[in-house]
């Protein structure tokens, strides 16, 4: 395993490996994508920049057993809380790990496995060969609001081809991109915009489809969204009238 987090030159202290602390800076509290990572993602953040200062450079080269231990929490905790942070570039990870967490979680035999993989592969090949990858995450980066601010579009097609490998209707993600934009909560080239990469590793697509089905789960969903989206508007209008005071 090979895991180093994102810009570890800005933790540094001392010149040296294994320092008795690191630097952590308070501009944390308002990056809305480290805001927007689950609970259990943002309090593993600092524990793996602890455990990095062990290591050189920053690169943690030990195996997931091992980290697991260190850090008190069982390997699946480890699995599910590391994911985000490593979709949302704030962890570089340079390893296997994620495939081979994605094998293990399945009970099957080998062959059951096997089997199973092949056929997922194959059907979402069938699925992109038809229109291309590139032309389906045009599609929907066309449909995806704009924003203010950096919105990097590689991880954001990283993050949108592997949801659609993972069994996901591209055409239901690049619908619920317009729907997003389409949404009265939706401020578009402003910060309050999500990063794309954001909206797609948080699933949104599911928040805003009510259009498409209109089902009553995914208009109350779409409601505990935007006033979720209200709530961090009025935050961050509260700490502009902060600043031009």
């Amino acid at each position: 395993m090979s895991l180093t987090p994102k810009h570890w030159d800005t933790f540094q202290h001392y010149k040296k490996r294994s320092p008795p602390w690191i630097r952590l800076y308070r501009s944390l509290l308002d990056d809305y994508e480290f805001a927007c990572l689950p609970d259990a993602s943002r309090a593993l953040a600092p524990c793996i920049w602890l455990l990095a200062s062990e290591y050189p450079n920053g690169e943690i080269t030990a195996s997931r057993a091992a980290i697991a231990f260190r850090l008190h929490i069982s390997e699946n905790k480890l699995e599910i809380a590391l994911k985000p942070l490593i979709d949302g570039g704030f962890v570089i990870d340079a390893s296997t790990m994620l495939a081979r967490c994605y094998q293990d979680a399945i009970p099957e035999t080998e062959t059951e496995k096997s089997t199973e993989i092949d056929f997922k592969e194959k059907s979402i090949s069938r699925a992109l060969s038809r229109t291309g990858c590139d032309e389906v995450f045009e599609q929907f980066w066309k449909e995806y609001p704009k924003r203010e601010g950096a919105n990097p579009k590689a991880p954001a097609r990283k993050a949108f081809l592997a949801a659609v490998k993972a069994g996901t209707d591209p055409q239901a993600i690049i619908a619920g991109a317009s729907n997003y934009a389409a949404a009265p909560s939706t401020k578009i080239a402003t910060p309050y915009v999500a990063q794309a990469v954001t909206w797609l590793h948080q699933h949104r697509w599911e928040d805003y489809a009510v259009r498409v089905n209109g089902g009553e789960e995914d208009e109350a969903r779409r409601k505990e969204r935007e006033a979720h989206d209200a709530e961090l508007q009025a935050y961050w209008r509260a700490e502009n009238a902060k600043e031009i005071h």
